[in-house]
């Protein structure tokens, strides 16, 4: 029998690895979630934002958070990505040109 400090045992260091996995696994899932029935696709998109992109912004991988959240509004709520989207781009190419309001 081996010892094992408090706190650092074998099976925590392997959940982390399998919360990775299924982050990285869900990720891919939210990139690919066009090819999917409109009702599933936004069914996975709020479990997506409900569960999996807390999960990632606390294990401080913020990359993966904001993406996560991106997609999932995207398509929770196509209509609304699509306004915000034009919007964005839209104020972003006015920067580029210096054309600012303010």
């Amino acid at each position: 029998m081996t010892y094992s400090p408090p706190g650092r045992t074998r099976g925590h260091s392997q959940n982390r690895v399998k919360r990775l996995v299924k982050l990285a696994d869900r990720l891919h899932n939210m990139r690919t979630l066009d090819a999917m029935a409109a009702a599933k696709r936004k069914r996975v998109a709020l479990e997506t934002n409900e569960i999996y992109a807390p999960i990632a912004h606390r294990l401080g991988l913020n990359l993966v958070y904001r993406e996560l959240q991106d997609l999932s509004f995207k398509h929770s709520s196509p209509f609304r990505y699509a306004t915000l989207d034009k919007a964005i781009k839209k104020a972003r190419g006015k920067i580029k040109s210096g054309r600012t309001p303010w």
